[in-house]
């Protein structure tokens, strides 16, 4: 089960290294608020050939935090300070929700490290639900991870979701401390643009976006 120390945070991660080396950069995979790298298991599944690397943010999974406030900037040097840890000079960077929103935030401050992004998702600083953010942080602090365990799974999905998805979901939840999980709340209610907004993102980019139920 590997971990690495970065910026003094301590981060667990999955490296998959293909057999053969097809020449193309590695792909760093960020997940969303309350999730892990467990998020991206199946799609790496389908991307043999690709060195994957998915990583638990710091706060959330299994790279546990003390609660301390975060911002966006500090997780996504952390993805950074990973790939120089796995010695990764350069790679396309996948993030989801507030990840999707990280990876930008990437390739706006490191351009020379990034090949490209697919932002899945990604939040809109300018759009963000302050107070459903600040009740998510009442109420973990308060109850546990439980409640938002037992309505996310319904209320953030679609009707092509199945009962093991939303089981999968709910146990994403369940996974995380309240403590770590309201920092990354707090992370997206101050959640800024990139340095020089998002045209500062000069790399090829994917944008994913869902709509309808």
């Amino acid at each position: 089960m590997p971990f690495a120390t970065v910026n003094g945070h301590v981060l667990h991660y999955t490296d998959t290294v293909p057999e053969q080396d097809n020449g193309k950069p590695p792909i760093m995979m960020v997940h969303g608020l309350g999730s892990s790298q467990n998020f991206y298991m199946p799609v790496i599944a389908k991307l043999q050939g690709y060195r994957c690397v998915a990583m638990d943010t710091y706060g959330a999974g299994r790279s546990k935090s003390k609660g301390e406030d975060l911002t966006l900037a500090q997780l996504a040097e952390d993805v950074v300070g990973l790939m120089d840890h796995l010695g990764i000079p350069k790679a396309v960077i996948a993030g989801h929700s507030m990840g999707g929103t990280m990876v930008c935030t990437i390739a706006a401050a490191h351009p020379d490290r990034v090949a490209g992004i697919v932002a899945m998702g990604p939040v809109n600083p300018k759009s963000v639900p302050l107070q459903a953010f600040q009740t998510r942080i009442d109420t973990v602090m308060k109850d546990g991870m439980e409640p938002l365990a037992n309505s996310i799974p319904v209320s953030a999905t679609g009707s092509r979701s199945t009962p093991l998805h939303r089981a999968f979901i709910r146990e994403l939840l369940l996974s995380q401390e309240p403590k770590g999980y309201a920092s990354h709340c707090g992370a997206i209610l101050g959640m800024q643009e990139p340095q020089g907004g998002f045209e500062a993102v000069k790399c090829p980019a994917v944008i994913l976006a869902g709509g309808g139920r």
